[in-house]
């Protein structure tokens, strides 16, 4: 008896050590908006993504990552000032371009490119088609790898009228980690 108990507590002590994983997965959102004035010559904006700072989940697994999956991207004018005169459904962008790259501003990748964007039609929430974009994985990769960060790049051209919007984007991921049991 004393042998089998022995036996069981050094099993037990050894599947401690060496612990059982198992996968799980929490939903990683990030949000950020610009400011788009059509009085300065900006063409571009950028800003930085560091989910472990907004994140709790995030900062506890960060080290424990498997992967990270973009699984949606969206934009919408959460605030539109036509000049005076002008009907804010014939305002129109000619291109927005949403490009990411590592923390430091290196290396960009093209993320989604939008043309001819009226923007009282932005004024709900839109999807952004990512899917098959470099953009994408590359994303999925500064998120899911270190130093667990991005950053984003929004290229505009500023309306003909004198315009001044907020555009947010969003990006939802779904985070896989291992966590260790016993």
């Amino acid at each position: 008896m004393f042998y089998r108990l022995l036996k069981i507590s050094f099993g037990l002590m050894i599947l401690s050590m060496i612990g059982c994983e198992t996968n799980k997965d929490f939903t990683l959102n990030i949000e950020k908006e610009y400011t788009i004035n059509y009085q300065t010559t900006v063409t571009a904006q950028d800003s930085a993504v560091v989910p472990s700072l907004t994140n709790s989940d995030f900062d506890k697994h960060k080290f424990d990552i498997q992967s990270a999956e973009l699984q949606n991207a969206a934009y919408v004018v959460t605030s539109l000032q036509p000049p005076a005169g002008k009907k804010a459904d014939s305002i129109k962008v000619d291109s927005i371009r949403i490009r990411v790259g590592d923390i430091f501003g290196n290396k960009y990748t093209n993320l989604i490119t939008m043309k001819n964007i009226y923007l009282n039609s932005a004024l709900t929430s839109q999807p952004l088609i990512v899917q098959g974009s470099d953009g994408k994985t590359v994303f999925e990769n500064l998120i899911s790898n270190s130093p667990y960060s991005a950053r984003i790049n929004l290229n505009y051209s500023n309306p003909k009228d004198s315009t001044l919007y907020k555009v947010k984007l969003s990006f939802a991921f779904k985070i896989n980690y291992k966590q260790k049991t016993l």
